[in-house]
C-alpha cells in the first residue's frame, strides 16, 4: 500500500502546486482524504474524474476493503463456503446499488452515480470472491465442481440478461481450465 499512498501524494502535490490546484471543491469537503480513507468509492461526488477516479486511482479503494476480508476468506473459507459467499456478494451488489440508486438519486449535484454502483467495493468484491473460489476448488481438486457451480451462474446470467456477469463466469471457466 505505500506506493498507492506516495502516488496520491505526488498527485495531490502536482494537483496543488504545481497545476494551480483543484477547481472544483468537493460536495462533502473531505476532499483528498477520500483517497486516504478509501472511501472514494463509497461516497459519490459532484465530479467522478477529480474526487472518484483520481487518475485510475479507484481500484485502490476496493484492493483496500478487500485487504480487510482477505484473511477470512484465505483462511476460514473453503470452496463450498466461497460458492456461498460468491452468491451473498452478487445479491448484495444488485441490493447494495438499488440502495444508492434511492439514496443518491434525489441528491443534486452527482456526477455519474451508475458507475460509482458498480465500481465500489460491494459493486467489485465478487470479483475477489471469484479468485478465492479459484483458489480453493484448485486446491481442494474440486475442478469439476466449480465448473458445474459457474455453468449454473452462467445460465442464470443468460436468462437475467447480465452481460457483465456472463464474462465473468467464462472468465473462471477459462481460469480454472488452465
Amino acid at each position: 500500500m505505500p506506493p498507492y499512498y506516495l502516488a496520491v501524494f505526488v498527485i495531490i502535490v502536482l494537483n496543488v502546486f504545481i497545476w494551480g490546484g483543484v477547481r472544483i471543491r468537493d460536495n462533502y469537503g473531505i476532499g483528498y482524504f477520500r483517497y486516504f480513507l478509501a472511501l472514494n468509492t463509497l461516497l459519490p461526488s459532484n465530479n467522478y474524474e477529480v474526487w472518484n477516479n483520481l487518475y485510475g486511482l479507484w481500484t485502490m479503494g476496493d484492493f483496500i476493503w478487500f485487504y480487510c476480508f482477505a484473511p477470512f476468506f484465505l483462511r476460514k473459507c473453503d470452496f463450498k463456503k466461497a460458492c456461498v459467499i460468491l452468491g451473498c456478494c452478487l445479491m448484495a451488489r444488485v441490493m447494495l446499488g438499488a440502495a444508492y440508486r434511492i439514496v443518491w438519486s434525489d441528491v443534486d449535484g452527482i456526477d455519474n452515480l451508475d458507475v460509482l454502483i458498480g465500481a465500489s467495493p460491494q459493486g467489485v468484491m465478487y470479483h475477489f470472491v471469484e479468485g478465492v473460489m479459484c483458489y480453493h476448488a484448485v486446491k481442494e481438486d474440486k475442478k469439476t465442481a466449480i465448473c458445474l457451480f459457474i455453468c449454473t451462474l452462467l445460465i442464470i446470467f443468460i436468462i437475467t440478461g447480465k452481460t457483465v456477469l456472463i464474462w465473468d463466469v467464462i472468465g473462471i471457466l477459462i481460469l480454472v481450465a488452465i
